[in-house]
């Protein structure tokens, strides 16, 4: 269970440290950015809520559960891979590129974690 709550955090640690580095290298006004801290707080709330279910449901020790809580994780590796995806073509920010993909790997071992309930 340790594992599983482990790698649970750190993929919520580094979605949210993503979202930062977006933040600092942010490429328009409409982007998020420093200058609007509360556009930031916000997002960085709404990723704590969205990721809230992904660690109750990993909390527990059944299989169902651990399954739910996998399928979520899998959603977030999804969009983080496809998002670095896009942004291969689009952006220069290799750093950028870099938290993406590292985000969606640990999604992608965090999620078989959590479906491997013992």
């Amino acid at each position: 269970m340790k594992t599983r709550i482990g790698f649970i955090l750190l993929s919520a640690v580094l979605i949210i440290f993503t979202l930062l580095v977006c933040a600092k290298y942010s490429i328009g006004k409409h982007a998020i950015s420093f200058e609007q801290p509360y556009d930031l707080m916000i997002s960085i709330a709404t990723i704590i809520l969205l990721f809230l279910p992904a660690l109750i449901f990993g909390i527990f020790k059944y299989t169902a559960t651990g399954i739910i809580s996998g399928i979520w994780q899998l959603c977030f590796a999804f969009i983080f891979i496809m998002g670095g995806l896009i942004l291969t073509f689009i952006s220069p920010i290799i750093l950028l590129l870099f938290m993406f993909y590292i985000t969606g790997i640990v999604l992608i071992i965090s999620a078989i974690t959590a479906m491997t309930v013992k």
